[in-house]
Order: C-alpha cells, then structure tokens, then sequence
C-alpha cells in the first residue's frame, strides 16, 4: 500500500507550483496561502506573489499595504498578515534563516503547529507529520483508530507516525519527507469527501476505496 501510494501520487499529482523546485520561503507561502483556499485558485497568485516577493527579505521590509495588494483574490485577508508578521519574525529576530525545530517554529507569528511540522518535512525534508483535518481522517479509518477527533486522536496518530507505522516504506533514505507529504495530501483530497460524507467507513472499506483511487488514476494517466 505504501509505495503503492507513492507511485500514484507521482504519476498523478506532479504538476504544482509550490512542488517546483522546493524552497523553505515557498513551501512557508504556499501552507498559508492553501489555508481555506482551493488548490485552483491558490494556483492562480503563487507565482505571481512569488514574483512580487520573491525571497523572505522581499516579505519582511515589504509595506502591509503591498503584501495585501498581492493578496488580493485568495480572500481571508488575516493570513496575508500572519505571513508579513513571519516573514519578518524569520528575517529579523532569526537572521533569515528558518529554525529546524517545532518548538522554536511555532514561537514565529502565523505558525501554528500544523504550518511548523509543514515547513519540516517539506520545506527541509526531516521527519514530520503536517496533520491536518482531512488527514487525520483518512488515517484513523486506514488505520482502525476508533477515537473520532480531537487530542487523543492526533496523539494515537503522531504515535503511530513515531513508531514508523505510517507509510513505513517511505520514511528511509530512498522516498523523502517531502514526497511522503505529497503523497499523502493526494491521498485525502482523493478520498477525503466520501470518507467525510460516510463515518461508518471500516478500515477494510477504506483500503479498498484507496485502491480504487490508485487504480482509477493510473487508467486517466494510461488514456
């Protein structure tokens, strides 16, 4: 199943900007950016915020006026200025460079532990579990967790995650953090819906409907 996962993504999922040529800078805008937006209209402004801001620095000495013109389309206007308030947290009080650990991450404004454990294992391919909603969701059925939400489910699944029970085969040298992620951000925007529209999914059913997934992809791709 794991490299099956893997495989998938890779043949079905490449063609996104922020998994071009991945930097720190941009994986930290593209996580705030995809925060209650659709990857379509993400894909819209990415580059082109790239290109108004290109590195940290550009961010961080940038007026608030100019980060919210550049914002302009992608709505929910606070996330434009948690991403000054770390550009500038990052540039100033941390001398440009991004901390490698999630404890001094989440001291940064805008960085929640979500965003942290994304800039790790994205931006700087260590191991780290970016869980999300949609994520911990397509985990608990894959793996027969019974707690529902909240606390005790994310703890069950950073446990697993630190036992190596989750996607096993792509935490080594061969398939990297960052691929990981993708992969399995492919995975819940693929299932994520039919999994939030039927609760009673059993762990059996869901691996099921994985592969129906994996399979369904690999005939668009071969079409």
């Amino acid at each position: 199943m794991n490299k099956k996962l893997i495989s998938w993504s890779q043949a079905s999922f490449k063609d996104l900007p922020w998994r071009r040529k991945r930097t720190l800078y941009k994986t930290l805008v593209s996580e705030i950016m995809l925060q209650q937006t659709t990857v379509t209209t993400v894909k819209k402004h990415f580059e082109k915020f790239l290109l108004r801001f290109p590195d940290i620095k550009s961010l961080a000495q940038a007026t608030e006026e100019e980060v919210l013109l550049s914002w302009q389309g992608l709505g929910y206007y606070r996330r434009a200025r948690n991403l000054k308030k770390a550009a500038e947290s990052i540039y100033y009080d941390f001398h440009g460079v991004f901390p490698k650990t999630v404890q001094e991450l989440i001291q940064i404004p805008g960085i929640g532990i979500y965003t942290a454990n994304a800039l790790l294992a994205i931006g700087q391919n260590l191991k780290a579990l970016a869980l999300d909603a949609n994520l911990e969701r397509v985990l608990s059925r894959y793996y027969g967790i019974r707690v529902l939400k909240g606390p005790k489910l994310q703890k069950q699944i950073f446990e697993l995650f630190e036992d190596k029970k989750i996607v096993k085969d792509a935490i080594s040298d061969m398939v990297d953090s960052m691929t990981r992620v993708a992969a399995e951000r492919d995975l819940q925007k693929q299932l994520s819906q039919q999994v939030k529209e039927n609760t009673q999914v059993t762990p059996k059913v869901f691996r099921k409907m994985a592969r129906v997934a994996f399979a369904a992809n690999f005939a668009e791709e071969q079409a």
